[in-house]
């Protein structure tokens, strides 16, 4: 085999010790640029080659040790004519010209070699064959002809395009790369693509048509077709150095585009988006959503209601009035967790466990969302009055011995008249409230459930007394509520019909947001997920407290 096919191949993972017939195989397994660049070298050298397999070389149809082709006797007969040159030549020119192949021996085998490389660069990134003949007669090495083309590229600022299957320029490429290396990944950890409908909602998408071109391909050569169409010259650069590349923002950042893990982060922040507004939490049925502009201090006030109207005697006054209003504040808080896309990760070509982190987050952001509004619950703070939540003079929690204790019908009938008799804030009306859900550990589920789906009441010895409630509350269970007790529960009106508990996002950030930050070392690139949000009671008249027996 010719020796610069030899070396190339060599260059490309092929083993010293591999016999030509291995180094034949080897070639005819390549795929994508690097089979494109020994099909050149091949065929400028007329090297012997053997794609069909029968050990006969393509061109004369020989054996390789009888082939006629220039491939296999240009080295060795270039060496025997300077061998017979110096033997019929006179000593003292024999010497000369020994000298001279002496110095030149290396140059013979690596100019072309190089040329071929400098004319394989120069089509690439379609800057003709007179800038590549100049390189060439100037004596470049193949790394300063590297040089000069980002010089060169870097000057234009122009769109580059790749042949992978079918053009790619900047543009597409990042997306299509970017789906590439994320979709069967994905696939495995219950991920989907996703692009906003233009309501804020997060939708399935399709991969991008592009990123057909690189399926099946390994995330290191993903990696470099993305480097490559951006006019970073990686034509011999081994794939281990081009997975740590990808997370070198200098490499790219001359050429005017985002990096390729800020590109994974914008993908995959669309996918958990996604993924965050299809986990149901509990708290949007019995508290309300609301936002804050910024993390200062915010407050909700709540306005009284319009007193009942009063009897007015022939010609006398209307009297006027006045509304009240309460005031209730809060503030923001911050959550979140990082984790890394590692060096390892990409030359390994697995990213499941780089997605498994942050789609286990996202079911964490909304479990934090659950604990602050049923902490809003078992906390039992302070509101703006002075006076914890569930308290006597809130008229909202159970007091006497027979109130107290496990859900039953005549329990539930005192709770809800506690609650239908609410007043206004600055008057005496009565609000008529009526409770929806019924808030309770796990460890109750099994009394309620019955108490809600039995026709006859369970507490009652007879078969023909209704039970009234049947039907009339949905329970919600948390064991957030079975770690602080297993005997309290509550009642909570619609949300709709009066304030209850608000769970709070800052405007702009009411889902998780993924990010990337550039960290201190050079293998890996890490990402962070910064959730931000609050709870608090806004009233204590939508809310009733029973701390069981």
């Amino acid at each position: 085999m010719n020796s610069v096919l030899r070396k190339y191949l060599e260059s490309i993972g092929l083993k010293a010790s591999a016999s030509d017939t291995d180094a034949l195989r080897y070639m005819a397994s390549l795929t994508g640029i690097e089979a494109e660049m020994a099909a050149e070298i091949a065929k400028a050298f007329k090297a012997f080659v053997d794609e069909d397999g029968d050990g006969l070389c393509d061109e004369c149809g020989k054996p390789e040790d009888e082939c006629t082709c220039e491939v296999t006797k240009g080295a060795e007969d270039e060496e025997k004519e300077k061998e017979d040159e110096k033997f019929n030549g006179t000593e003292a020119e024999g010497e000369e010209k020994e000298k001279k192949d002496e110095n030149t021996e290396d140059d013979d085998e690596e100019k072309p070699a190089r040329a071929l490389s400098i004319l394989g660069l120069a089509k690439r990134y379609g800057l003709g064959l007179d800038w590549a003949e100049t390189q060439i007669k100037s004596g470049a090495t193949l790394q300063s002809a590297k040089d000069a083309i980002l010089d060169k590229l870097a000057k234009n600022k122009r769109p580059l395009q790749i042949k992978v299957g079918e053009d790619l320029n900047r543009s597409t490429i990042g997306l299509a790369c970017a789906d590439a290396l994320l979709l069967e990944p994905m696939r495995r950890e219950r991920l989907k693509l996703a692009e906003d409908d233009g309501s804020g909602n997060m939708v399935e998408r399709k991969p991008h048509p592009r990123a057909q071109a690189f399926a099946g391909k390994h995330a290191v050569e993903i990696c470099r077709d993305f480097l490559r169409a951006h006019g970073v010259p990686v034509e011999g650069v081994h794939r281990n150095r081009i997975a740590q590349m990808i997370f070198d923002r200098s490499v790219v950042a001359s050429h005017g585009t985002s990096d390729f893990p800020s590109l994974l982060a914008n993908v995959l922040n669309k996918s958990l988006t996604r993924q965050y507004q299809e986990v149901t939490p509990q708290w949007p049925l019995f508290c309300v959503k609301g936002t804050a502009p910024d993390f200062k201090q915010v407050s909700r006030v709540s306005f009284g209601e319009v007193p009942n109207l009063t009897a007015i005697s022939e010609g006398d006054e209307y009297s006027e009035f006045t509304i009240g209003e309460r005031k209730e504040v809060y503030t923001l808080t911050k959550r979140g967790r990082k984790f890394s896309l590692t060096w390892e990760a990409i030359i390994n070509d697995d990213l499941s466990a780089f997605l498994r982190i942050p789609s286990q987050m996202v079911i964490a952001a909304r479990r934090a969302e659950d604990a602050l509004a049923f902490g809003v619950l078992t906390g039992n703070a302070k509101m703006g009055d002075g006076v914890e939540l569930f308290a006597s003079a809130h008229g909202n929690i159970a007091t006497t011995t027979a109130e107290k204790g496990v859900p039953n019908v005549a329990r539930l009938n005192s709770a809800r008249t506690a609650m239908a008799t609410q007043t206004g804030i600055s008057s005496d009306v009565k609000l008529n409230l009526v409770p929806s859900y019924i808030i309770a550990p796990w460890a109750l589920s099994g009394t309620i459930d019955e108490l809600l789906n039995s026709t006859a009441n369970p507490a009652s010895n007879n078969a023909g007394v209704a039970n009234i409630w049947m039907g009339k509350l949905t329970p919600i269970y948390n064991a957030l509520l079975d770690a602080n007790s297993p005997t309290k529960w509550y009642l909570a009106c619609d949300p709709g019909m009066i304030d209850t508990i608000e769970v709070a996002f800052l405007a702009g950030y009411e889902s998780p947001t993924l990010e990337t930050i550039d960290g201190t070392s050079p293998d890996k690139r890490e990402y962070f997920i910064r959730h931000i949000c609050t709870a608090k009671a806004l009233d204590w008249r939508g809310l009733y407290y029973n701390p069981g027996a």
